[in-house]
C-alpha cells in the first residue's frame, strides 16, 4: 500500500541524513588532519574559529544535489598535491 511505501520513503530519508552526517564527520576530520599536520597553532586556531563560524552553511552546501561528489574528488586532488609536493595544485 501507499503507506508502506511512505514509510519505506521516510526510513531511507532517515538513513541518507546519517550518512550525510558522517560524511561531514569525516569531512572535518579529513581538513583537521593536514591544518594539525601543519604544526602552526596560528592557522590550526584560525582554521578551527572558521569552521565553528560556517557551520551552519556547510550543512546547508552539502545537502545540495551532486555537492558530495564535488567534495570527494577535491579532495582525492588535495591528497594528490601533498603526495606529490605540488602545493599549486
Amino acid at each position: 500500500m501507499w503507506i508502506q511505501n511512505l514509510i519505506k520513503l521516510f526510513h531511507e530519508m532517515c538513513i541518507w541524513r546519517l550518512l550525510n552526517q558522517m560524511f561531514q564527520k569525516m569531512n572535518l576530520k579529513f581538513h583537521k588532519t593536514f591544518v594539525h599536520a601543519s604544526k602552526n597553532q596560528r592557522l590550526i586556531q584560525m582554521v578551527e574559529s572558521f569552521t565553528k563560524q560556517v557551520k551552519r552553511y556547510r550543512m546547508e552546501v552539502l545537502s545540495v544535489q551532486g555537492r558530495i561528489g564535488a567534495s570527494l574528488k577535491n579532495h582525492e586532488k588535495i591528497i594528490r598535491s601533498f603526495e606529490t609536493g605540488d602545493a599549486e595544485k
